[in-house]
């Protein structure tokens, strides 16, 4: 039994949160991999580059650049100048004000974007996408030792895997997730996912007798998407569907006119979300803002001089 994602976005990490809180606990696999997922979701790409390491995350002032051209930031993104032109952006991995370097994205002397260089938590260069007329046309990854490890075409979809005395070309990224998995031997009888992108063309190439469950969290809109149909219609390892919108659950009946086809059986579960403690009635008061106009602030702090009050901000702040 494994977890599933297509990338490791909000709606993952709300899945996989809901998981831990439930006390399950089963691997969890991302098939595209931006370089900072957490230690417990695995991937094709973090397996083959192989960059697990003690070192931290990439601070943005310790980015090599030539000599006498000079970063530029701010607490959510930051900029390369070679004089007054500017280079490069660099794109952070929060904005908290951490200032972890995620991607530089270098362009020419025209404007648009040549290359992105992709840093990962490890402070390593583990990818490179190159462009052509602003769009995405080629990235490889790298191990360790900067080598190329995977090549993907993004035109066309193919990769080229060169890695632990393994080489092979994939037609499609699917085809490669579908190897790693059962490269690594993950026991793939149920898989939980949550898209209906790539995830479900990996179903289709796993063994027939697995029995999956799609966890649904988009907006169904006014009809069932497409994909969502082709599991009513065709015979596939998706036995059992999961609404996480109750909106939506509550609309099955106009959704599913027809019954459920050749799903089992649909079911509502909704997300655990994190409960925060409860008021200690301590005599203090936190105020977050991203701005120092606060209304009143004197006023409230003269009338109450028992309370000591914190202002925090995760945005530069002026000198008052």
């Amino acid at each position: 039994m494994i977890n599933l994602f297509e990338k490791y976005d909000g709606s993952s990490r709300d899945f996989l949160f809901s998981q831990k809180t439930a006390k399950i606990k089963i691997p969890s696999v991302a098939m595209v991999d931006d370089g900072f997922l957490p230690d417990d979701v695995d991937s094709p790409f973090k397996y083959f580059c192989n960059l697990t390491d003690n070192h931290d995350p990439l601070y943005f002032d310790q980015l090599k650049i030539p000599y006498y051209w000079r970063i530029l930031s701010t607490a959510s993104e930051g900029r390369i100048y070679d004089l007054d032109k500017r280079k490069a952006q660099i794109f952070y991995s929060s904005t908290d004000n951490t200032r972890l370097v995620k991607e530089v994205r270098w362009s020419d002397d025209i404007g648009p974007v040549s290359w992105v260089d992709h840093y990962n938590n490890y402070g390593h260069l583990f990818a490179k996408t190159y462009y052509e007329n602003g769009q995405a046309k080629y990235r490889k990854y790298f191990d360790n030792h900067g080598k190329i490890v995977i090549e993907w075409n993004l035109t066309a979809g193919d990769i080229f895997l060169d890695a632990k005395k393994i080489h092979r070309h994939f037609a499609s990224l699917p085809q490669f997730v579908t190897f790693y998995l059962q490269l690594r031997k993950y026991n793939l009888d149920y898989i939980f996912y949550n898209s209906l992108s790539y995830p479900l063309w990996v179903m289709d190439q796993l063994p027939a007798d697995g029995s999956d469950t799609l966890f649904w969290n988009e907006d169904t809109g006014a009809e069932i998407p497409g994909n969502m149909q082709y599991l009513l219609d065709k015979k596939t390892r998706t036995k059992h569907i999961v609404f996480q919108r109750h909106r939506d659950w509550m609309r099955r009946r106009e959704l599913f006119p027809n019954g459920t086809g050749n799903v089992d059986d649909l079911h509502y579960l909704g997300m655990i979300y994190p409960h925060p403690r409860g008021n200690k009635m301590q005599p203090s008061i936190l105020i977050m803002t991203n701005s120092d106009q606060i209304d009143h602030l004197d006023e409230l702090v003269r009338a109450m001089p028992n309370i000591q009050f914190h202002i925090a901000a995760v945005t530069e702040m002026s000198g008052k």
